[in-house]
């Protein structure tokens, strides 16, 4: 699952159905980053906290039982190792690029 910040900066998630692992995605390093600011918390070692429920507002399948079960349930999974708060509703995290400047 991965939220990609576009040139005109709307934010889309894809990937929706890959549980395993969660990034942001942006095409290259000039690529302004603030319409992250709309679901961002707080930033923290070049990781965002990301609001939960903003994620899923960006998802096709947010009103879908089984698929905010499953979001929830990789929240919970990535809780022990640092990459989820669920009480506080947030997941961590990292821009990855598409190309390297």
């Amino acid at each position: 699952m991965l939220i990609r910040v576009r040139e005109d900066q709307s934010l889309a998630l894809e990937e929706e159905e890959n549980f395993k692992g969660f990034c942001i995605r942006v095409n290259n390093l000039d690529t302004d980053i603030s319409a992250l600011d709309a679901i961002t918390n707080r930033i923290e070692n070049s990781n965002y906290w990301l609001d939960a429920q903003g994620v899923i507002a960006l998802s096709s399948k947010s009103t879908d039982k089984k698929w905010l079960n499953q979001f929830w349930n990789m929240l919970k999974g990535a809780e022990p190792y640092g990459f989820a708060d669920v009480e506080a509703q947030l997941i961590r995290a990292h821009i990855e690029y598409d190309m390297a400047n």
